[in-house]
């Protein structure tokens, strides 16, 4: 039992050691490479929502934990944070968008509100006519 997983770890050594590991090496690092492009196109789009910002950085520090763990030859850890690192991204970016229909939201909040008192005013207006109607048709 002990000599078939030494067997074992020692064939997964080879593997990991071989061809086949140096393309997966590479692609991890493109796959890395990608994910920093991805995030220094998002980081304007997200700077000016709190929230979102705070996701992107955390993000960006799982994504120098995953080039850190790559270049140590820590293949696995560097998948477990190249997957933090994506998904914090995709948060941030959805975070930015709600950030962005809040501040719509709220834009058009206080149109109504400013609406609310034009119609109030414009009411006040309308009465104080009938009014003045009114007492026109008394004196007459």
């Amino acid at each position: 039992m002990r000599t078939a997983s030494l067997v074992v770890a020692v064939l997964l050594f080879v593997a990991a050691d071989g061809p086949g590991a140096a393309r997966a090496g590479a692609s991890l690092a493109g796959e890395i490479a990608a994910l920093a492009k991805a995030y220094g196109a998002q980081a304007p789009r997200v700077a000016k929502h709190e929230r979102a910002a705070a996701t992107l950085a955390r993000g960006q520090r799982w994504l120098g934990e995953a080039q850190k763990a790559q270049s140590s030859g820590d293949s696995a850890r560097a998948r477990r944070m190249l997957a933090r690192a994506s998904v914090d991204l995709a948060l941030a970016t959805e975070q930015a968008k709600l950030g962005r229909v809040e501040r719509k939201a709220l834009k058009l909040q206080h149109r109504l509100d400013d609406l609310r008192v034009s119609i109030k005013k414009l009411r006040k207006q309308v009465t104080a006519r009938q009014e003045h109607i009114k007492m026109i048709k008394k004196m007459r």
